[in-house]
């Protein structure tokens, strides 16, 4: 009897903390999956406001170059 319960409450320590680390991973993907296209975004439009006084002398330019 005794050595049931204990080999149940190892068991059932086991599932719990491997039910809290799903939990965790799939928190994590959540979040990861809402960060990095954000984070792609947010690359583009700081290269593409980079890009933009950069360009501003060529488009002054009156020649044809």
């Amino acid at each position: 009897m005794f050595l049931r319960r204990f080999f149940f409450s190892i068991n059932y320590l086991f599932l719990m903390t491997l039910i809290e680390l799903m939990v965790v991973i799939v928190i994590i993907s959540i979040l990861s999956a809402v960060a990095v296209p954000k984070l792609f975004g947010m690359m583009t439009k700081s290269k593409a406001s980079e890009l933009s006084p950069a360009a501003k002398p060529m488009l002054s330019c009156k020649t044809p170059i």
